[in-house]
């Protein structure tokens, strides 16, 4: 919690500032949210918390300019998007088919992240699949997968 404390008066100080151009004060609190978002993990935040910290992000990161300085800032806000939807998945028990394929092509080239969610069915689980605490542990292990892998993007942008 001191971190998230910290990110709001580095927050606070950013948007104090008058002498920084507008387009990167933007940038900066875009960067100071997507910090929270890691920093509300760090501090054991639960699924609504953190969900709650990655749409506040994704927001910020959404208001900024299309170009290139800004799309690590876009990949990271992506990957927050996704393990949210899977963290979801976990709590709900339950994923759709589409849900299922959306994360299969997107993911599909990461070994990792495929051994992982490779136990979740083609067509999705509900709450009356056979395997379904299998099915969620592979959704809550997916979810935290991207969220490292976020966190990994985040750590290299300055």
């Amino acid at each position: 919690m001191k971190e998230i404390e910290r990110l709001k008066g580095e927050l606070k100080a950013c948007r104090e500032r008058k002498d920084t151009p507008i387009v990167d004060t933007k940038r900066q609190e875009a960067l100071a949210a997507l910090r929270a978002v890691q920093s509300s993990v760090a501090a054991g935040a639960n699924v609504q918390e953190f969900k709650k910290y990655q749409l506040e992000s994704r927001v910020k990161v959404d208001a900024l300019p299309e170009t290139p300085e800004n799309t690590p800032l876009r990949e990271v806000a992506e990957l927050y998007r996704d393990a949210t939807s899977l963290l979801i998945d976990w709590q709900l028990g339950e994923m759709k088919e589409d849900e299922a394929a959306y994360f299969r092509s997107k993911y599909g080239n990461d070994s990792a992240f495929m051994q992982l969610f490779s136990f979740i069915p083609k067509e999705g689980f509900d709450s009356d699949s056979m395997l379904k605490h299998t099915y969620e542990l592979s959704a809550k292990y997916s979810g935290s997968y991207l969220i490292d892998l976020a966190k990994n993007k985040l750590d290299a942008i300055h």
